[in-house]
């Protein structure tokens, strides 16, 4: 069975309304092919392409990835010791999902989390969106250091879309076999100000 855990965290939020969430999440590495393939099912169909006035889709989201399957969110995304991110915010700018490396410290680019890196095709059927990226350009495929582990967060025009406005990480190890399993609930209250945000140039 597959670990599947979900922190929320306290952040400020700007949604209007706090729905976009996801409800089944399968991350899996193929070693022969070389690509990791995401499936993200949310419990809406997402719309990617509506933003508002300052450029904020109004469905988003974003994967952290790393190769230390025990680091925490906070090591891998605001210490800079993950790999990649997978910047599901900036799809309405019409070039696919843009791939960011991470760096440590408030980066120009990439909503504050490092560099651009590439981008991937996606797919949306219904509330399903599946994609699949090359392990190497995410930085885990090192066969010596199996699995990874990837972080992801939901967002509504910048907003977190926990309940209560908080945000909501999922978090799971790649490669994952076997039938996901909803493990655990955390709920962790933190007076950290939001420095990086799921949107574009923010």
């Amino acid at each position: 069975m597959r670990c599947f855990f979900i922190i929320v965290l306290v952040f400020a939020s700007s949604a209007a309304h706090a729905t976009f969430l996801a409800v089944d999440v399968s991350v899996t590495a193929n070693r022969t092919t070389g690509l990791t393939t995401f499936n993200a099912l949310f419990n809406e169909t997402p719309d990617f392409f509506t933003v508002d006035g300052i450029g904020r889709q109004a469905d988003a989201f974003q994967f952290w990835l790393t190769d230390d399957v025990s680091a925490s969110f906070f090591d891998t995304g605001y210490g800079g010791s993950g790999t990649s991110v997978i910047r599901g915010g900036e799809i309405n700018l019409g070039a696919g999902i843009p791939i960011c490396s991470i760096l440590a410290g408030s980066q120009p680019t990439c909503g504050g989390w490092g560099e651009p890196i590439g981008a991937v095709d996606f797919d949306v059927t219904g509330a399903l969106v599946t994609f699949s990226v090359s392990s190497a350009l995410l930085g885990i495929d090192d066969p010596s250091n199996p699995p990874a582990r990837w972080f992801l967060q939901t967002a509504e025009f910048g907003g977190c879309t926990g309940p209560g406005g908080r945000c909501v990480i999922q978090t799971g190890t790649v490669p994952e076999p076997g039938t996901l399993g909803l493990l655990g609930l955390g709920m962790v209250g933190l007076g950290l100000a939001r420095r990086r945000q799921v949107t574009p140039g923010h």
